[in-house]
């Protein structure tokens, strides 16, 4: 194959507001749910990819275009990270597009809905996220990021340290008390 050089290096920085908008730039917290109704390709497949959690309508579809503009897609060397190697090389060498039930087949997304059902889904999980210590959550979330290019024993003690640190908060005092006298726990995150 033959191709022709950039003439220029290409500033994401400044070229590409998709990279500015990228959860993954920014330490974010709080676990982000991609609601996905519709075409979900680029930078918008990209910006799904850096969610937490994935939903899609039955007629959502997903692929990486960019080849066909001349250029490899932005999240080229990260796909495989999130669906099987092979299935990602296709996406990526021949643009084509696959369709929600071969996402979730993938795991690309984690449920497929209604268009209808869409939104009320994503809220319903939020609160069921919501239920969950704050600061647990936000554990997990770190641990979830840190943890995933360490060795099994990096990662191992990574979260008994992780662990260890939330011991003595208010949340697990109080998740342990509300377990015991079996009603909700009222989570101060602290």
């Amino acid at each position: 194959m033959k191709g022709n050089p950039p003439s220029r290096v290409i500033s994401w920085e400044k070229e590409a507001p998709v990279w500015r908008a990228s959860p993954a730039r920014y330490d974010v917290s709080k676990p982000i749910i991609a609601a996905i109704n519709g075409y979900c390709l680029g930078g918008g497949l990209w910006l799904a990819l850096e969610s937490d959690i994935r939903i899609a309508v039955e007629s959502a579809q997903f692929g990486v275009p960019e080849p066909r503009l001349g250029m490899p897609a932005t999240f080229t060397a990260l796909l495989q990270r999130y669906i099987p190697r092979g299935v990602a090389h296709e996406m990526l060498l021949t643009t084509d597009k696959i369709s929600a039930q071969r996402a979730y087949e993938v795991g690309l997304v984690t449920r497929i809905v209604s268009a209808e059902q869409l939104l009320p889904t994503a809220t319903e999980m939020a609160e069921s996220i919501c239920q969950n210590s704050p600061l647990a959550i936000r554990a997990v979330k770190e641990l979830i990021r840190r943890g995933e290019d360490m060795s099994r024993p990096d990662a191992m003690s990574l979260t008994d340290h992780v662990t260890h640190s939330l011991m003595r908060t208010e949340d697990i005092m109080e998740g342990f008390k509300a377990f015991v006298e079996k009603r909700p726990p009222a989570w101060k995150g602290r």
